[in-house]
């Protein structure tokens, strides 16, 4: 059994972290460091950014 790589807790799935553990990393990010939601006046625009950000894509989420 593997250990999920974010909380260190036994993992059961093959990706190296569970869902919930990425989605959280992923909420922290966004929300504390990425710079776009503050600049960018419409969420079609903001998911623009989302869909072309390395980070995202490094954590297997779309948009």
């Amino acid at each position: 059994m593997s250990a999920c790589k974010i909380c260190n807790q036994p993992s059961n799935v093959k990706t190296v972290s569970h869902t919930a553990c990425r989605d959280e990393l992923m909420e922290v990010i966004c929300d504390d460091y990425c710079r776009w939601p503050r600049e960018v006046r419409s969420q079609t625009e903001l998911d623009e950014k989302c869909s072309i950000c390395k980070i995202v894509e490094l954590l297997g989420k779309e948009g």
